[in-house]
């Protein structure tokens, strides 16, 4: 689940590829050098090519419902790359933003480019 807070990190994927699905509400990113806003709204995905600079964030509330979450699914591929992106760099990405969101620390760039 994703908060209204979010990164204004650029994020670049060298050998992977990342697939994003919303499964409810709708995610906002900005997408390659052209800063192309994207949204992706529940039940779609979106696939970000591997050295596509983005920014994910923030997402977008139900009107209906203001205080629901978004709920994604990330995975990148393929995984058979040296240092790939695999369950475990997500799960301590999305760690470390709701630490930072929490306010219990910092979000550190340098610190999410060496999860990689």
């Amino acid at each position: 689940m994703l908060s209204s807070s979010h990164s204004t990190n650029t994020s670049q994927h060298f050998d992977q590829a990342e697939t994003i699905q919303v499964l409810q509400g709708t995610l906002s990113f900005t997408l390659d050098y052209t800063q192309r806003n994207v949204h992706v709204c529940a039940g779609a995905r979106t696939v970000i090519e591997p050295l596509t600079p983005h920014i994910v964030g923030p997402p977008i509330a139900d009107p209906a419902d203001p205080d629901s979450d978004v709920v994604i699914l990330v995975w990148a591929h393929p995984d058979d790359r040296p240092g790939h992106m695999d369950m475990r760099f997500f799960l301590n990405l999305f760690m470390h933003v709701s630490d930072a969101h929490a306010g219990k620390s910092n979000l550190d760039l340098a610190r999410v480019m060496l999860m990689q």
